[in-house]
């Protein structure tokens, strides 16, 4: 799952900062990686987490003085499943010979509850940190959200 930029209808990408950093990141530090290949891959995705992390946790201090990190361990854990889905489909496309192409309607759906699943799980680390705090109030009002925190409570 290489990150391809969402057309929003505008001039502007949202994720375009994210993914411009970096890229500046592997060009001004990590130029020995040569562009194009899995290692310079994940390389990327992992720093577009980290950085989206990074903003998280600094939003998480700004707000609650909260400097536990939930949201990097969170996103890092992101960064890592899609690391590790990357080389299972690359590894699947050079067992068959050819790539994978579009999967059946099964598929699809089993990957879906797979990502929902995974980040359920990985959102755990984050909101667990607040649940005792005025935080959770505002945020389990929300159905899907309020669903998402019953669960990870138990």
């Amino acid at each position: 799952m290489i990150l391809e930029p969402v057309d929003n209808g505008t001039d502007t990408d949202p994720s375009q900062t994210l993914t411009d950093n970096a890229d500046l990141a592997i060009f001004m530090f990590l130029h020995q990686i040569r562009t194009g290949n899995r290692l310079s891959n994940a390389v990327r995705v992992f720093l577009i987490f980290f950085f989206a992390g990074l903003v998280h946790s600094a939003g998480d201090y700004m707000a609650y003085n909260d400097t536990r990190f939930g949201a990097m361990v969170m996103l890092v854990l992101q960064a890592c499943a899609v690391i590790v889905e990357d080389l299972v489909q690359q590894a699947l496309a050079n067992i068959r010979g050819r790539p994978l192409g579009k999967s059946n309607r099964l598929w699809r759906v089993l990957g879906r509850v797979y990502v929902l699943l995974f980040t359920v799980w990985s959102w755990g680390y984050w909101v667990r940190l607040h649940l005792g705090t005025s935080y959770a109030d505002e945020m389990g009002d929300f159905g899907l959200v309020k669903f998402a925190i019953e669960m990870i409570q138990g």
